[in-house]
């Protein structure tokens, strides 16, 4: 299938998919996922299965092409991830046709992950406990997010848990691949001339955004919506962990930077100025501090200057990433009721 035909056939793939209940979740009650012999007694609260497991297949063996290859328009955003030092771009539109994604560079297994209805991502390390796990989307949503499945054991691993929730592997936890991020192709591949592009059925692209509607829409999925009223259902905010916490802070807080206590340390984050949906926020995290010298954010430990153009900081000595989600603020508080939403009363 080509042109309009292929990208209407991939459209209904994944948002008819998502948009049909399974037979266990009839009337929007949550279901006992399949699986090996659970860990817990019963599955976690907000699990919800949406579509039946392998619907939306995970791929365990990805073809690459040349960036110089790569048919992806310039604007087109992708998630780029630098691996063993290969780096690598996934169309993120070409993302739905499997939100999961097993590879692996230089003896690291990972999986990039997409959650189109969430609009976030993750990749991550597959080993756990010295194990390599493949995952798939497992068709359950846990408060809108996508929980994946490992083949191996059948344990629920929600993407915006890092661990898992239920299966035999229950509470064990999932590596980040730091420096993952969203990024115009344009962007991406003149930091990273030598990235591998994603391609999927010889193509680098879908040629057109499935979940656009969705995105558009103020309204949650199937019914979906926030109890945190501090912010509106899709609003979105940049949620991390720390020390056992949820924080998140609202995009339109972030533009030009901001930087906030948390516990003993200092957070620094930074949007662009009339960012859209898809920018991603640049986070760092430092015991000295951050401060404003005129328009430049410096790092006061080490000097380190903000770099806004390229969402990073320069200098000989550079703060650590905190690494965390872009996500609608009502799957973010659902799954964090008790979130710590920072500049906010």
């Amino acid at each position: 299938m080509r042109g309009s035909s292929w990208r209407r056939w991939a459209a209904a793939a994944v948002v008819g998919g998502l948009a049909a209940f399974g037979a266990q979740a009839a009337g929007g009650a949550s279901g006992d996922p399949p699986g090996g012999p659970p860990a817990a007694a019963d599955p976690p609260a907000g699990f919800q299965r949406f579509f039946p497991k392998g619907h939306i297949p995970g791929l365990d063996k990805p073809t690459y092409v040349p960036a110089a290859e790569a048919r992806i328009p310039p604007d087109n955003w992708v998630v780029g991830v630098v691996v063993e030092g290969q780096a690598f771009a996934y169309e993120i539109d070409l993302l739905t046709r499997s939100e999961v994604v097993n590879d692996a560079a230089g003896g690291t297994p990972f999986a990039v992950v997409w959650c189109p209805l969430a609009n976030s991502l993750g990749v991550f390390d597959r080993r756990v406990d010295g194990r390599e796990l493949h995952f798939e989307p497992s068709g359950v949503l846990m408060h809108g997010a996508i929980v994946m499945q490992d083949r191996e054991t059948e344990s629920f691993w929600p993407l915006l848990h890092e661990r898992s929730v239920y299966g035999p592997l229950l509470g064990k936890p999932l590596a980040r691949i730091p420096g993952a991020t969203k990024a115009r192709w344009a962007d991406w591949v003149r930091d990273h001339p030598k990235t591998l592009a994603w391609s999927l059925d010889g193509r680098q692209s879908l040629g057109g955004n499935p979940m656009v509607r969705y995105q558009a829409s103020s309204l949650g999925y199937r019914g979906l919506d926030t109890e945190d009223r501090r912010l509106a259902t899709k609003e979105t905010v940049f949620g991390f962990l720390r020390e056992g916490k949820a924080y998140a802070a609202a995009a339109p807080d972030l533009e030009d930077g901001r930087a906030f206590a948390v516990g003993a340390e200092w957070v620094f984050l930074h949007r662009p100025r009339g960012s859209n949906l898809d920018e991603p926020t640049s986070a760092y995290h430092s015991k000295a501090g951050f401060a404003r010298e005129g328009e430049i954010w410096v790092e006061r430990g080490s000097g380190a200057r903000f770099d806004a153009v390229h969402g990073r900081f320069t200098g000989d000595r550079t703060p650590e990433r905190l690494e965390g989600f872009d996500v609608f603020w009502y799957v973010w508080s659902l799954n964090y009721p008790r979130t710590v939403l920072l500049g906010r009363p």
